[in-house]
């Protein structure tokens, strides 16, 4: 009777130290693949952003650092204003620069974000969007939204597949 005591005690301790690693196994990738995700999304509106300052080389260095964050192609969908396309990161960089060009001021900001990871190279991304700016003549614009984004991982690196606005029911 005494082994047995022994042997449902190692077996319990046992499946208490497998649980926890496996626990800790999953947290650990969990957290590190969300943390990535969240450094792209903090690369996105670093370089989508533009303070009255920048100059155009560093606008130039920020136009480049935009292309390597989309997959090829990227699908952005904004029912708002009838957009459904599927587009290259050059595109998306080209109508970045056209923006930095007619825009003193650009604040690119993501809040409320939840990742959720669907695969071992997929993940998906719920958050509020806010975009405001000054244009050059001194008239400002703001949006806000809320939008559903995919990443997916491509050589190591998470790159945003899609972009798709939330149609908000209003009351």
């Amino acid at each position: 009777m005494k082994s047995l005591n022994i042997n449902w005690k190692t077996g319990v301790f046992t499946a208490v130290i497998l649980t926890a690693a496996v626990f800790f196994l999953v947290r650990h990738f969990t957290t590190g693949e969300e943390a990535a995700i969240r450094r792209k999304l903090s690369a996105l509106e670093d370089n989508i952003s533009r303070s009255p300052g920048d100059g155009n080389i560093t606008l130039s260095l920020k136009n480049q650092r935009l292309t390597p964050l989309f997959a090829n192609p990227c699908r952005i969908k904004i029912p708002k204003y009838n957009v459904d396309m599927e587009t290259t990161p050059r595109e998306i960089a080209a109508q970045v620069f056209r923006l930095h060009s007619r825009a003193s001021r650009v604040d690119l900001r993501f809040y409320d974000i939840s990742i959720t990871l669907t695969g071992e190279k997929k993940a998906e991304i719920i958050a509020t969007v806010n975009v405001q700016g000054r244009a050059p003549e001194g008239g400002r614009f703001s949006e806000t939204e809320e939008a559903f984004i995919e990443v997916v991982k491509e050589e190591d690196e998470w790159k945003f597949a899609s972009f798709e606005q939330i149609e908000i029911l209003e009351r």
